[in-house]
């Protein structure tokens, strides 16, 4: 019996409308960023891990070594921002993938299809898919850690290669970021609520403990040889204050409803809880993995220390929960709410779009949120020129800025002039430049902002001249605001 083409199934893609809608957004999130990555300068964090693959080692003062190693790989290709933003496109595409394929076997497709359209309706998730961080190798390590403990755990398998993969996971994870330890807690946690007390007895764990531990050796020795700073700053950065804020939490999670959007913010406190009740062991799995990151931001929050992309891992765990509710057969009314909260989602990304592009908003003056990507690279050339004309001996002078997050870009684009950051806390640039002398003379940049003239570089310095002004605006919306001096006579910073 012959079947007419027209009652042939149509491919998976083009089978409702809403799943033409969500392929189509995910082409523009795609396109988009493939965009981007060509002509938007390097964000703060983006110049500071550059510069970690310009200056490979072990292992740094913040963070470990794994977004070091990446860029110094992509920078065998050339010294470019779209060739350092090859990697967070790769690895964001590849998790995307596997979370996809992964909520499609598991949950169905029309799961994956709303984890899919859930993603791309992220401001912070499309901003992580293209400005490499160490959440993003962290989120593909962490979404291959689950999986091997869902292998080892729902699934059954007790094979040594998928014991191995597990502690390879766990062990690149911590190379990412320090923060991976919930993973560890995570996995531990799923081990014996699925295999009893006796997994610790299980040769298999010790397998992958040891597989994890030969991955961080780096860590270790890179922190043996420099006094463990970089745990120590670890520890007293996440202790923030020493009593807890409630109003800084709240922040914390208003911030969070914005960067996710509604769409993941609201449907996820809702998918935790509705999955907590069903008791399906995939749900329960997710969530031993989803809850420990997310209420251990939620803490440092209320204890001064919080950033909207710390909570990526999270959330990202929380996706196939919400997409196996939306798919499960809600009510009239959970429907239409749903739909509202996706709804105000797309506006929202609609707005995002409107502000990465640059279209005409109205912003009050030193407060665009383009001010972190807009005028540092010429500012940067402006005091490596004037620092090599202005030295009478073959070495141009050095450079001296504010704070770290001014330095990272200032030190990218005017490499390889040594950078000195004006301030009294230790960080990586003491031990990429060192301490500068008393004395020296130097190239030193004062900014202005919402707040008014930061100058107080210049106070470190007997003489300062000034050697330049600039200024950017958009739309008749002033941005910044720089000048730059030369300075002679540093003194002590006590």
């Amino acid at each position: 019996m012959t079947q007419s083409v027209s009652s042939q199934e149509k491919p998976p893609f083009l089978r409702t409308p809403i799943e033409v809608t969500v392929w189509l957004l995910a082409i523009v999130w795609f396109a988009t960023n493939s965009v981007l990555v060509w002509f938007t300068p390097l964000t703060p964090d983006e110049a500071h891990y550059a510069l970690y693959g310009l200056k490979l080692d072990w292992s740094y003062f913040d963070h470990p070594p794994m977004v070091g190693w990446l860029q110094a790989l992509a920078l065998e290709l050339g010294e470019f921002e779209y060739v350092l933003r090859l990697w967070p496109q790769l690895l964001m595409l590849g998790t995307i993938c596997w979370v996809c394929q992964w909520t499609h076997a598991v949950f169905g497709r029309s799961s994956m299809v709303a984890v899919l359209g859930l993603w791309v309706l992220s401001p912070i998730l499309k901003l992580l898919g293209f400005a490499l961080v160490p959440e993003i190798p962290l989120l593909f390590c962490a979404w291959w850690t689950f999986v091997q403990t869902y292998k080892l755990t729902i699934v059954g398998s007790n094979r040594a290669v998928d014991w191995v993969l597990l502690g390879l996971a766990l062990g690149l994870a911590a190379l990412s970021k320090y923060t991976a330890i919930t993973l560890a807690f995570s996995v531990l946690l799923a081990l014996m609520q699925y295999r009893g007390f006796k997994i610790l007895r299980e040769p298999g764990l010790w397998v992958a403990g040891a597989f994890a531990l030969i991955c961080i050796a780096p860590i270790l020795y890179w922190n043996a040889e420099h006094n463990w700073i970089s745990f120590a700053y670890q520890l007293d950065h996440s202790a923030g204050r020493n009593q807890l804020d409630v109003s800084d939490g709240a922040k914390m999670q208003l911030v969070q409803l914005l960067a996710y959007t509604p769409g993941i913010y609201v449907l996820g406190f809702f998918a935790l809880g509705w999955s907590l009740l069903r008791g399906q062991a995939e749900h329960k799995l997710l969530l031993i993995f989803a809850v420990p990151i997310l209420l251990l931001f939620s803490l440092l929050a209320m204890k001064g220390r919080s950033l909207p992309h710390w909570t990526a891992v999270g959330v990202v765990f929380t996706l196939p929960l919400i997409a196996a509710m939306l798919t499960s057969g809600l009510s009239r009314f959970q429907k239409w709410g749903s739909a509202l909260l996706v709804v105000i989602s797309g506006l929202l990304m609609m707005v995002f779009y409107l502000v990465i592009f640059r279209a005409p908003l109205p912003y009050q003056n030193y407060q665009h949120p383009l001010a972190d990507v807009t005028g540092w690279k010429e500012v940067a050339e402006q005091m490596q020129k004037i620092a090599e004309e202005a030295n009478d001996s073959a070495e141009p002078l050095p450079l001296f800025i504010p704070n770290w997050s001014h330095a990272s870009r200032i030190a990218w684009y005017a490499r390889p002039l040594p950078v000195h950051v004006l301030d009294n806390r230790y960080d990586q640039f003491d031990l990429w430049y060192g301490d500068a002398p008393k004395g020296s003379a130097g190239i030193v940049l004062a900014y202005r902002d919402y707040s008014g003239w930061h100058r107080e570089a210049l106070s470190y310095f007997q003489k300062c001249q000034p050697k330049a002004q600039m200024s950017w605006s958009y739309q008749s919306v002033k941005i910044h605001e720089f000048e730059v001096y030369r300075c002679e006579g540093l003194q002590n910073r006590d």
